[in-house]
């Protein structure tokens, strides 16, 4: 069974990558992503919700210079201001993980994370990106559904 993770995003970068303006995804690595896990993409401050979900496409620990290749490999798409932030907060990395971005799915109605709090005392956002259990993937597609 694939896992499913809650990752945060800026609310310009969620977009992009939920629209696929951006096919791929840079982090400093807590942990691998595999091909098919299911990250449920959050942005932060000022939206504060759930915007939708992805499945990881292809998911590597590495180097900042071997995610330049792999960008390349990938033929990925990266908008000019994220790939801004890639340089200035990545370059020089030696622990970094990149993943593609599978299929997306936005949601039809923003799930608020106080919606979320309401349901599960003690959840909190993570800085990053932090695994979760499948029941927490289900409520938020419950909600989505039946508001």
């Amino acid at each position: 069974m694939n896992n499913v993770y809650v990752m945060s995003f800026k609310p310009l970068y969620a977009k992009q990558v939920l629209t696929r303006e951006k096919t791929c995804e840079i982090r400093t690595c807590f942990q691998k992503l595999k091909p098919g896990d299911i990250v449920i993409v959050y942005a932060s401050n000022p939206v504060k919700a759930f915007l939708g979900y992805l499945l990881v496409g292809f998911s590597r620990r590495c180097t900042y210079s071997e995610v330049l290749e792999l960008i390349e490999e990938y033929k990925c798409k990266i908008p000019r201001n994220n790939w801004v932030f890639v340089v200035k907060h990545y370059h020089g990395r030696e622990n970094l993980l990149f993943f593609t971005i599978g299929d997306t799915k936005i949601f039809r109605k923003k799930i608020r994370y106080e919606t979320i709090r309401g349901l599960k005392p003690g959840f909190k956002i993570p800085y990053s990106y932090i695994r979760v259990e499948h029941e927490f993937f289900d409520t938020l597609l419950e909600l989505v559904e039946n508001t």
